[in-house]
């Protein structure tokens, strides 16, 4: 252009929606009362808000992104999350909406995105302390027996190595400052990881977190005031390698 001006309408690849369009949505499509404050908490791969309702209980939406691995998994998701709410596994269990489903769906400028609902979970950070540490594995290891018995709506995505290193690394290598050099040195350590795993003896399966990194649980005083480990975000779950 010279010194001229757009029109129309840009595309867009991502929009963050205002946090009262959110509460507004969360209002109507669930039957939690009224919606007092809603304010964003977080944008990236989802879009998270942070929900106030007039009694005082507080919830978190969260808008899903498009993402490049394909559709959101909500369905899986929030299944397991509420089985394993039932089985008193600390998650942040899942609120359904009023029309049934597990989750509503909004029009977004990019175009429509998954809206869900969960519990607030309250607690702080994991510390670098080793009882912090200890406390995360035991409680991942309670969310694996107890995912156990799960049976509902089976998760799009299995977390083997063709969804953990073989798609990544072909999406690594298409990006435009992957020289050849770059391009042989990624290939070959991919290469190597997978035939070393390959040649393993079958891994364990199990319903696993997909995304505990630290950032997706706190610590708080559990029902019986002895610190634990909660989690949340699930939104990479799925069946897979325990020892992932």
């Amino acid at each position: 252009m010279n010194g001229g001006t757009a029109t129309g309408v840009l595309p867009v690849v991502h929009s963050v929606p205002t946090a009262a369009s959110i509460g507004a949505a969360v209002e109507t499509a669930y039957a939690v009362g009224r919606v007092v404050d809603c304010h964003l908490i977080r944008r990236g791969f989802n879009d998270v808000y942070g929900v106030v309702l007039e009694d005082g209980r507080r919830l978190v939406a969260r808008l899903s992104a498009v993402r490049l691995r394909g559709p959101h998994n909500n369905a899986y998701e929030l299944a397991l999350l509420a089985h394993l709410h039932a089985q008193g596994g600390p998650v942040a269990a899942p609120r359904r909406p009023v029309a049934g489903g597990d989750c509503i769906t909004l029009r977004a400028a990019e175009g429509p995105r998954a809206l869900a609902v969960f519990e607030h979970l309250s607690g702080d950070p994991p510390g670098e302390v080793t009882a912090d540490i200890e406390r995360t594995g035991a409680g991942l290891a309670h969310l694996h027996q107890g995912a156990q018995g799960y049976a509902g709506p089976p998760s799009l995505y299995m977390l083997d190595l063709a969804h953990l290193l073989d798609r990544p690394l072909q999406w690594l290598l298409s990006a435009r400052t992957v020289d050849a050099a770059l391009h042989a040195d990624f290939t070959a350590l991919a290469g190597e990881l997978g035939a070393r795993i390959r040649a393993m003896a079958p891994l364990s399966q199990a319903h696993v977190h997909g995304d505990c990194h630290g950032g997706n649980n706190f610590m708080d005083d559990g029902p019986h005031g002895r610190r634990r480990a909660v989690f949340f975000d699930f939104d990479d779950a799925g069946p897979g390698y325990l020892a992932y």
